[in-house]
This record gives structure tokens, sequence and C-alpha cells, in this order.
């Protein structure tokens, strides 16, 4: 055997070598996700109130208005998913005054954010002197957004008043 010859050979088996590492080496370990983890659902629920007529005393309950929820679907699963998304969900407000809004949830805690939209009305206020009596005055209500806390099966009544 010549030197060239043992030299190629060296050089073949150092390049198989180094390309073996490279392949095994550089694998990235993947995080096993249970996509048949299985959640269900949650209600937030409650009354929604404003001071619709400030010549009466408390809050008077409002008619219209959109509560909108969020969440993350890294709340939903043990392992966090590798792209996780937002939920949306929204609801009006009934004519009782009341809304419901039904969000996915799982058997740990999913953070909900509410976000209670601005809502325009008027607003019956006393008359301005020498008038007596009442009368309509347009008011933009707003409410501060919070979040709540819900899991599978669970109820929060959550009241919303408006400023």
């Amino acid at each position: 055997m010549t030197m060239k010859s043992n030299s190629l050979k060296t050089a073949w088996i150092i390049g198989t070598a180094l390309l073996a590492i490279a392949i095994t080496g550089c694998k990235k370990e993947k995080v096993p996700v249970n996509v048949s983890e299985s959640f269900g659902t949650a209600v937030i629920r409650g009354k929604v109130w404003a001071d619709l007529n400030t010549t009466a005393s408390g809050n008077e309950p409002v008619t219209t208005a959109t509560i909108i929820a969020k969440i993350s679907t890294a709340d939903l699963y043990s392992t966090t998913p590798a792209n996780p998304v937002n939920r949306i969900y929204t609801t009006s407000v009934k004519s009782d005054g009341t809304y419901s809004i039904t969000v996915d949830a799982g058997l740990k805690p999913v953070s909900v954010s509410i976000y209670p939209q601005d809502f325009e009305a008027d607003r019956i206020v006393p008359a301005t002197p020498p008038a007596t009596g009442t009368t309509n005055q347009r008011h933009i209500f707003t409410s501060s957004s919070f979040v709540e806390s819900v899991v599978q099966g669970g109820v929060r009544i959550v009241d919303i008043t408006y400023n």
C-alpha cells in the first residue's frame, strides 16, 4: 500500500465520520405534544350595569353592549404547542342586562382576558336651570378590561360596571 493510498483512505474515513456526526448530531430534540388531549368549555357570565339615569340612585342594567373574550391555546395543553394562537369569543348583552360567554378550557387554569366594548347611549340627567325636570345627554360608556381564570366545566359569575 502506498502512502498516497493511505492518505486517501484516512481522508475518506475522516470525511465519512464528520458527515455522520453532522447528520446525527444536529437533530433537534422534539418535545412531543399530546394532540389527543381533550378540553371542554367554561362559562363566564354576569350582569352589566351603568348609570343610565343620574337622577335615580344606583345603576341600571345595560341592554346593549358587546363583550369580547380572548384565550391563548398555550393554556389548553399540558405541553405548550409550537405555535400557540389566540382564540377570540364575542357575545352581546341581552335585553335583561345579562351576558354569557363560553370559552374553551382545559383541566389546568386558562386565563381569559375580558374586553367590555365601549358603547354610546343617551343618559338621563337633570335639566339645566332654569329648565326643570330631566333631559337626555349623549354619553360614551367605558369599562376596564380584566382577566379571569377558568377550568373545564367551570362557571365564573362576574358583573361588569360601565362608567
